[in-house]
């Protein structure tokens, strides 16, 4: 399960960086959607929904928890 999550909270920032760097006005397409999908791919293999955590907060502080909850479970 590590190197999954792993890859996936890769590819989290990854878009962090590319939508953090862009420089377009921010949008629906070019900002939300992208952050949305990073987010949902990390919910599924997490087996929680964004919506239950409130979709507000998530983005960096969801992917330092989840480092912090990554770094504590047992391998």
């Amino acid at each position: 399960m590590a190197p999954a999550v792993d890859t996936l909270l890769a590819g989290a920032r990854a878009t962090i960086e590319r939508i953090a760097a862009a420089a377009a006005t921010p949008a629906w397409e070019n900002f939300v959607l992208p952050l949305a999908a990073a987010q949902d791919r990390l919910d599924r293999a997490w087996g929680q929904r964004a919506s239950e955590c409130g979709r507000e907060h998530t983005g960096i502080a969801q992917i330092d928890a989840l480092l912090r909850h990554n770094a504590m479970s047992p391998s």
